[in-house]
């Protein structure tokens, strides 16, 4: 007696498996969405607010300048985001 697990999915009630995406690394690493744009304009403002205001305490200038990067990467995060947007 076959089971409903050994019947193949357009056998078993008519519905088939759902089809597998595959996303390239690029597409993966377009930010479009307005979650990605919320996040780079957070990582922009957070990180160049902290990167100045520690440099500005002559505190440790590794740490300002790795806080400045952070801004720097969600400039650049938002950029892409409006950039994508432009496009459509």
């Amino acid at each position: 007696m076959a089971h409903a697990g050994d019947n193949p999915p357009s056998v078993r009630g008519g519905k088939a498996a759902p089809p597998v995406v595959k996303r390239t690394l690029t597409a993966f690493l377009k930010p479009s969405g307005m979650r990605a744009f919320v996040l780079g304009i957070s990582l922009a403002v957070g990180g160049l607010a902290g990167g100045v205001r520690t440099l500005a305490e002559d505190a440790e200038v590794l740490k300002g300048v790795a806080a400045l990067g952070v801004g720097a990467i969600g400039t650049l995060i938002a950029l892409v985001c409006v950039l994508e947007r432009s496009r459509r």
